[in-house]
């Protein structure tokens, strides 16, 4: 791996494509001090909406996480991977209500993207579902739409958690 090592000079300002970090920590100092006239105002303001842009993405990714795993639950027959599926769960909702203690906003955006995760969810499980297991991929295809349908809060909600399938 060939990295140019390069490091930034007393005085010398820190461009934007030749080191992020660098430019981050002096566009900080400058936030702090209140100098606006030397603020780099146009890839700050993209740094801004990627952040932004970042944090929807994460919330969309995070729903599409939990309910993959609860489809799973309520779909799979298989037992062993059932508690890592629910371990995951409850670590992704805490993961999602860290971001809505730390943004409330993100909740309407949750709203939002909800039937877009849950449609993303259910096609990725079903595949992964039929690569375990290719002789009931029809049955998981099936049953995936006697499945009752979760709302926004059932699926973050702690204490809920899909029953798995009847045997037989």
């Amino acid at each position: 791996m060939n990295v140019q090592r390069r490091f930034v000079t007393d005085g010398e300002v820190p461009g934007y494509d030749d080191d992020f970090l660098e430019w981050c920590d002096h566009q900080t100092l400058l936030l702090q001090r209140g100098d606006a006239t030397a603020l780099d105002w146009e890839n700050l303001a993209e740094e801004i909406r990627d952040m932004a842009g970042n944090l929807r993405s994460e919330i969309k990714n995070r729903l599409r996480t939990i309910i993959g795993h609860m489809l799973k639950i309520a779909l799979s027959t298989a037992s062993g991977p059932r508690a890592g599926w629910r371990t995951t769960i409850r670590e992704q909702r805490e993961r999602v209500a860290d971001r809505f203690e730390q943004s409330p906003s993100l909740w309407h955006h949750a709203e939002t993207v909800f039937d877009q995760a849950y449609a993303s969810a259910l096609k990725l499980t079903l595949a992964t579902l039929a690569d375990h297991e290719p002789a009931n991929a029809d049955r998981y295809r099936r049953a995936a739409q006697d499945l009752p349908e979760w709302t926004l809060d059932q699926v973050l909600d702690e204490d809920f958690f899909p029953e798995p399938p009847r045997e037989g």
